[in-house]
């Protein structure tokens, strides 16, 4: 039985037998000028020629262009592998960027290009993780953003990674792996509390990025404190306190935090919260 290699370029498909003479280049050039000058797609591999200076010519040729494997009836006929990056993030930050450039260096557009967001830690917060373009155009590139924010009660230094990948159905895949790791936060901020309305105990979180003395207190309407839940030298970081309102009447009241660092510098917040029974 002779050895066949068939290879589907663009929709064309090319089969070469073992002894029979491979067309030499610039004859796949003259006869499929369009598709030769553009991408170059092995779809169905089926055999590996074994000889034939020519055939291996034409596969070298493929494989220079965008082959990164030649594998028995597979879909996938190339994996670019972008270059990593390290990313720090920050407790509760929400302008975070994870981001991939495809670029078409060649004469004919890439169309239906669909991008995901795979592998996203449980401590990243996304609400896209799908996007699809109809098409990149010749000699352009397309920067695919992914906005993504950082729950504030992440560990600190936890280091993560996030992946980027784009896929076209003519087989051509895109792979970008990012490096995430969370820092101390950069600024001071009181949450809302969770839940809100709430009965009857509620969570308050807030943010310190240095050391200082932390005083959570709540407070009713009329301005009165009704109770201090913190009042503590603490580090930076991530903080959380529970508010337990059995003994409170329904109504709104304030939360108010106020962190002194060691300039003496007094930095105050405060939020409406509901406690509903």
């Amino acid at each position: 039985m002779s050895r066949l290699l068939c290879v589907m370029i663009l929709g064309i498909s090319i089969c070469l037998g073992q002894g029979q003479a491979a067309p030499p280049l610039d004859s796949l050039h003259s006869q499929y000028p369009e598709p030769f000058e553009g991408y170059y797609f092995a779809r169905n591999l089926q055999f590996i020629p074994s000889s034939g200076e020519r055939t291996k010519k034409i596969i070298e040729y493929l494989k220079s262009r965008h082959l990164s494997t030649l594998g028995k009836a597979s879909s996938r006929v190339a994996t670019i592998t972008q270059p990593s990056e390290m990313q720090s993030v920050t407790l509760g930050s929400t302008s975070n960027i994870a981001e991939l450039t495809i670029s078409n260096p060649e004469p004919i557009s890439i169309e239906k290009i669909k991008v995901t967001l795979n592998n996203v830690p449980n401590w990243i917060k996304v609400d896209l993780t799908e996007q699809n373009f109809q098409s990149i155009l010749p000699n352009s590139q397309l920067t695919v953003k992914f906005p993504f924010s950082v729950k504030p009660q992440a560990p600190l230094d936890k280091e993560d990674s996030i992946v980027i990948q784009a896929e076209s159905p003519m087989g051509i895949c895109w792979k970008k792996t990012i490096n995430v790791k969370t820092s101390l936060p950069t600024h001071y901020e009181l949450l809302q509390n969770f839940p809100n309305p709430f009965n009857p105990t509620t969570e308050i979180g807030y943010l310190l990025p240095s050391p200082c003395r932390a005083s959570l207190d709540i407070y009713d309407l009329l301005g009165r404190k009704v109770v201090n839940l913190i009042n503590e030298q603490q580090n930076a970081g991530y903080h959380q306190a529970t508010f337990d309102a059995r003994k409170f009447a329904s109504g709104m009241y304030v939360y108010r935090l106020i962190a002194t660092d060691d300039q003496n510098n007094h930095h105050v917040f405060q939020k409406k919260m509901l406690i509903v029974k």
